[in-house]
């Protein structure tokens, strides 16, 4: 089991002014693991996003056709980096992002996630006023399909019905000093599978300051065919056992229980009622 990074002395950055007119520098990093699929219609809201000062990454280590679809977007600034060896899965490709990023704040995103013109503008105003890391809402864009309303419920009873702490979001952001600061996303497996929401928690070991932002909602795409779904879980970070296991010593058969716990609490859920058994 990993050690867990040491709690670092939060470095107190001067808000951005808004009088000055200048706008924060933001990265946005997408791993992309044969996402050929979806890889385009995220590119395209990303370039779309109305705010000047950004620039956008993808991480590749696929074995499709997404570096190709990729490297159509580099005369518009897209820079593509290409990982010869799938380490670390997302995780590992979310870290060279991280490295090779050059903004201020680095905002992470899956490579089916649909932003918002104004989502980079909005989450600048918490930087503004002296956050350190920043939790959006995650949003399944297409309840229309058996995998799209599991998710859907999965994350509606998140965020209703009892207490909740996020550390983790589709399109959640830092400061890029912050990650460096704790040695960015942590643990290097033999078994792949990504582990995103231990950066959140080393900011919260380390004391940076967290926002949390609901009215601020990223859309994503969720798979329709059960092969696509089962990838995104395992490469996305989705997969929570091996967390419970690595993490915090647990033994598989705690580790099961607590699923099927979680099974019963999504399937008895409101949420289930109301968007999954349509």
């Amino acid at each position: 089991i990993p050690a867990r990074p040491r709690p670092v002395a939060p470095r107190r950055w001067s808000p951005m002014s808004e009088a000055s007119g200048e706008e924060l520098s933001i990265s946005v990093v997408i791993p992309a693991r044969n996402e050929a699929a979806d890889i385009r219609a995220t590119l395209e809201r990303c370039l779309a996003i109305d705010y000047d000062a950004k620039e956008i990454i993808v991480v590749d280590d696929s074995t499709d056709e997404t570096p190709e679809i990729v490297s159509e977007y580099a005369d518009r600034g897209v820079r593509l980096i290409h990982r010869e060896v799938n380490q670390d899965a997302c995780c590992g490709a979310r870290n060279v992002g991280i490295r090779s990023a050059r903004g201020d704040v680095v905002v992470l995103l899956n490579a089916d996630a649909h932003p918002a013109r104004d989502f980079l503008s909005r989450i600048a105003r918490h930087y503004a006023q002296g956050a350190d890391w920043l939790v959006v809402r995650s949003q399944v864009a297409n309840t229309d399909t058996l995998w799209g309303r599991y998710l859907y419920a999965q994350e509606k009873v998140n965020w209703q019905g009892r207490p909740f702490e996020p550390f983790w979001s589709e399109g959640v952001s830092f400061r890029r000093a912050a990650a460096e600061a704790v040695g960015g996303i942590p643990g290097s497996f033999s078994v792949r599978f990504c582990r995103d929401n231990m950066l959140g928690v080393a900011f919260d070991e380390a004391g940076f300051t967290k926002q949390v932002d609901a009215a601020i909602q990223m859309d994503h795409v969720v798979p329709d065919r059960f092969s696509s779904f089962w990838h995104h879980r395992v490469w996305r970070g989705t997969m929570y056992p091996p967390n419970f296991f690595y993490f915090r010593g647990a033994a598989p058969p705690a580790i099961a229980l607590r699923e099927a716990a979680k099974l019963c609490l999504l399937y008895t859920s409101d949420a289930a009622d109301d968007y999954f058994w349509v």
